[in-house]
């Protein structure tokens, strides 16, 4: 995933755990996609958070093999609802994050990471964003507030049916 967002925290966590190799690090900009790259490439390895939806769909298909040796558990980054102030007209956020500020929100705009929601609030296409710290210096946004404190498991995944 994009550096800045705690998918690449999480696997460069991992891959500075491994003593004798260094695989290669591969960029995309959504799970959908690191899994549609895993697939065609072989012997790799997509790493899911547990609390994103995927993570569900990918355990109980047949074509994907949990790696139960390699999760982990790491604590998320701060994520911050960054904009100006209350009232929040329009938030960028990734679906499953809304519970954090949904209660103060009139209208989600989805997005696929804590990047791209930064990005959102930077060109102007939104009020406020739910992002990390990266994206908070990264785009030279102000916080509003940190949110819940979060664990995510990490659950790497390899494919195993046929080339289709």
């Amino acid at each position: 995933m994009e550096a800045g967002t705690c998918c690449h925290r999480a696997v460069n966590y991992w891959l500075d755990s491994l003593q004798s190799i260094r695989p290669e690090l591969v960029h995309e900009t959504t799970f959908d996609l690191c899994l549609l790259m895993a697939k065609s490439e072989k012997n790799s390895a997509v790493f899911l958070p547990h609390l994103h939806p995927i993570c569900g769909d990918t355990t109980v298909d047949p074509n994907w093999l949990l790696l139960n040796n390699e999760v982990f558990m790491l604590k998320n980054p701060p994520l911050h609802l960054a904009g100006p102030s209350i009232p929040i007209e329009t938030c960028a956020s990734l679906p499953r994050l809304r519970p954090l500020v949904s209660d103060n929100v009139n209208e989600f705009v989805d997005v696929s990471t804590t990047q791209e929601a930064a990005r959102y609030l930077a060109d102007g296409k939104t009020t406020h964003c739910i992002t990390n710290e990266s994206g908070l210096i990264r785009y030279g946004l102000s916080s509003v507030r940190e949110l819940k404190e979060m664990y995510v498991w990490w659950m790497p995944f390899t494919y195993i049916g046929s080339e289709n």
